[in-house]
């Protein structure tokens, strides 16, 4: 089956973070407004420590953060998914 690039947009919660993953720092994260979980890593290791702070302060604090994440689409999920960008949620 054929998988498509999407990037992913919105406010997600924190399930759980693994940083012990040997691919990287992995969270599963919800869709605040579709409730879908997602696992995703950040595998850059200079852009990724400011993120990874955003990310274990709104699992710390049990809030939605805001992220962009570049996943693909293989029939209703999806996979390899990146954060490649996490800031506190301006909702919240």
């Amino acid at each position: 089956q054929q998988s498509e690039q999407v990037r992913l947009v919105g406010n997600y919660r924190v399930g759980r973070i693994d940083a012990t993953s040997p691919d990287g720092f992995k969270a599963w994260l919800t869709d605040e407004r579709t409730g879908r979980e997602i696992s995703a890593l950040l595998q850059d290791a200079l852009l990724s420590e400011e993120h990874r702070g955003v990310i274990q302060e709104a699992e710390w604090e049990k809030r939605p953060f805001y992220a962009e994440i570049t996943a693909k689409k293989l029939g209703n999920r999806f996979v390899d998914a990146v954060v490649i960008l996490a800031r506190r949620s301006e909702f919240t």
